[in-house]
């Protein structure tokens, strides 16, 4: 992240914006065939693809507790139990010597920036 910032700004920016298109329901068509394009099967059924991307945007959209935060937002309190978890169940061998390296909402701002 120190190395390439403008990659990690410009894709969060890119993933909100795509969010906010999404979210809107006058898109629902357009982004239905833009999954369809990267997935034809899952395209197939039209009212099939169009409940499973309401549960995926349901899933994505920030919940009450944290939506003015915006788009990206996680508490600190959720990544040290997601740490914890990895470390319990074998996918770290051990902690990491600083989690705020490996995650950091610094650039939630930006990413949410009109």
């Amino acid at each position: 992240m120190d190395g390439n910032p403008e990659i990690i700004e410009g894709f969060g920016k890119a993933l909100v914006r795509g969010m906010n298109f999404s979210l809107d329901p006058a898109n629902q068509d357009t982004v239905l065939a833009h999954c369809a394009a990267g997935n034809p099967q899952e395209g197939e059924d039209k009212d099939f693809a169009a409940s499973l991307l309401a549960a995926v945007l349901e899933r994505m959209t920030p919940t009450d507790a944290v939506r003015d935060q915006g788009f990206g937002y996680q508490p600190p309190e959720h990544w040290e139990l997601w740490h914890q978890s990895a470390i319990d169940g074998g996918t770290l061998s051990e902690a990491l010597p600083d989690l705020q390296a490996a995650y950091s909402n610094d650039y939630i701002e930006g990413w949410n920036a009109d």
